[in-house]
């Protein structure tokens, strides 16, 4: 899974340098209220180590992600804001299948496709799908071999949105845009 996080960078490193971009320019972008994406990762912790399935801290760990990213995009150019809209779609995708049933729901079809082992029962985060499963559509159905694993059309848009963040950083798009007024 690890290779699937690292995706975004590995195609857009490439396309930032394509489009005319450098990764210097990634470390000038400014950041606000970066406390909120801490906090998520401590309930993240506190999700993977010490809350039983049935109980799920990933609603509130999306709403903290999707405050951070509402709360820095006043004065950014267009093409972050299309890549931070592509991340709160996925992410928005992702809470109503995990809202719905607890946790994300995989098939098992799709976990033999990709050779991947199923989630633990008593697992936090995931859960094979049965009969009862709603909006399985929008839950980890999609095999992917080269990682052995499995993914969701948001975790799609989440991938590509996140690439786009990259991209618009290294361009230096992803910086505060100064106010453009009139001189006349």
């Amino acid at each position: 899974m690890a290779a699937l996080m690292l995706a975004p960078l590995l195609l857009a490193v490439p396309a930032g340098y394509l489009a005319g971009g450098r990764l210097r320019h990634l470390i000038h972008v400014p950041l606000r209220h970066a406390w909120l994406l801490w906090l998520a990762v401590g309930l993240q912790f506190l999700q993977l180590r010490h809350v039983r399935p049935g109980f799920s801290l990933l609603i509130p760990v999306f709403g903290l992600v999707f405050a951070f990213l509402l709360g820095n995009l006043r004065g950014r150019g267009r093409g972050l804001q299309l890549a931070v809209g592509a991340v709160l779609t996925g992410g928005a995708l992702n809470a109503a299948a995990i809202a719905s049933n607890g946790r994300m729901p995989h098939t098992a079809e799709a976990l033999r496709a990709a050779a991947a082992l199923p989630a633990d029962p008593t697992a936090a985060k995931h859960f094979v799908a049965d009969a009862g499963t709603r909006l399985l559509w929008l839950g980890d159905v999609i095999p992917v071999p080269a990682i052995h694993g499995v993914i969701s059309i948001g975790d799609i848009a989440l991938l590509l949105g996140a690439a786009g963040i990259v991209v618009a950083g290294m361009r230096g798009s992803a910086a505060r845009q100064p106010s453009r007024r009139s001189t006349t």
